[in-house]
């Protein structure tokens, strides 16, 4: 299983242990895992526009909780203050626990978080979500509109699972298992599972993996470097 990490591990990190873009060969993209830009209730907004509008008026007086270290909650609010031009401040926890507790009694105001950890909190009004982070709506939560929707047109960031072989498998058996997992992935049932897990199916050929293995790495990167996110 490769995931955002994965694709960013060496170019970011002296001590990854192997190449980012060298060692594998993507096999499927699983599924894509939105995540749910919350806020707590008591900031008053209730979209991206606000948000944005609140943050430009207050430069450095919100902050957002993340685990730091170019995780994909983190790089996904560095990305969205990147295009919007704002300064959020990042509050940086050891675990989500620990950040969700604090989300809750209001010590910070906004995070990223995925979708399926924090919908009983949406839910139950302790936490307001004002959008998802993927191009798509989630169907879960179909009124929740993307960020892309609230005028940062292209913003797309999400948490995902593929499958990867070592960079020395055959081609032959490349395809032969990115094949079989088309069809477990779309057998009936699965993707109301997966669903149910917080994921979108995809269920893409090696080529299409491969060639949002290597979109995916570039863009995080370049956020990461941008915002000075060190990793080591």
């Amino acid at each position: 299983m490769v995931a955002p990490a994965q694709a960013i591990a060496s170019r970011l990190s002296v001590n990854a242990g192997y190449d980012s873009l060298k060692d594998f060969t993507p096999v499927t993209l699983v599924a894509t895992v939105p995540m749910l830009l919350v806020v707590h209730p008591s900031l008053p907004v209730r979209n991206v526009a606000q948000l944005i509008a609140l943050a430009k008026k207050n430069p450095g007086a919100l902050n957002y909780a993340s685990s730091g270290g170019g995780a994909s909650p983190h790089l996904a609010m560095e990305l969205l203050k990147q295009q919007a031009g704002i300064d959020i401040v990042s509050i940086v926890y050891k675990g989500a626990g620990a950040q969700l507790v604090d989300h809750l009694a209001g010590r910070v105001e906004v995070a990223f978080a995925p979708a399926v950890g924090v919908i009983p909190y949406v839910k139950g009004g302790r936490l307001r979500a004002v959008a998802v982070s993927t191009k798509e709506p989630f169907p879960v939560l179909p009124d929740v509109p993307p960020v892309s929707a609230s005028g940062l047109k292209g913003y797309d960031a999400s948490l995902w699972q593929g499958i990867a072989m070592p960079a020395s498998a055959p081609r032959e058996a490349v395809n032969r298992m990115s094949g079989d997992l088309a069809k477990a992935l779309k057998a009936p049932g699965m993707k109301e599972r997966i669903l149910e897990l917080g994921g979108v199916v995809v269920a893409n050929t090696p080529e299409e993996f491969s060639a949002f293995y290597q979109a995916e790495s570039d863009k995080w990167v370049r956020v990461a470097k941008t915002a000075n996110v060190s990793v080591d």
